[in-house]
């Protein structure tokens, strides 16, 4: 089910994301980011499919667009953090490490909120 399938998806992705950080050839880059974009995706809309049973009926068409507008506001933000850090002369790998940082948090809510949260019907 859901409960296992999508924080197995980002702890894959948390895999993936780590390939990429520690990578020294153009195949390992091509490998995790093609893996990344896979995950993410997939895990992304699974985990729009799962979030409303979190919440009241009348609050789950909210709960979705709150969380789609919440990627969306990252979209925007991801890039121009990538920029300054790109800029303060830190390196691409300063980047990539923050990715894996940032998919550590993400898989490690999304297990607690799947395991954890209360569900409604």
């Amino acid at each position: 089910g859901a409960a296992r399938t999508v924080p197995l998806a980002y702890f894959l992705m948390l895999a993936a994301a780590v390939l990429v950080a520690v990578a020294n050839s153009y195949g390992a880059y091509l490998a995790g980011f093609a893996a990344m974009g896979f995950l993410l995706l997939g895990g992304q809309n699974c985990l729009n499919g799962v979030i409303p049973n979190f919440y009241p009926a009348e609050a789950r068409s909210l709960s979705v667009g709150a969380a789609v507008g919440t990627g969306r506001i990252g979209s925007v933000v991801g890039p121009l953090y990538a920029g300054f850090v790109l800029a303060g002369s830190y390196g691409a790998r300063a980047v990539l490490l923050s990715i894996v940082a940032l998919v550590a948090i993400a898989a490690v809510l999304v297990l607690f909120l799947l395991l954890g949260g209360r569900r409604f019907r």
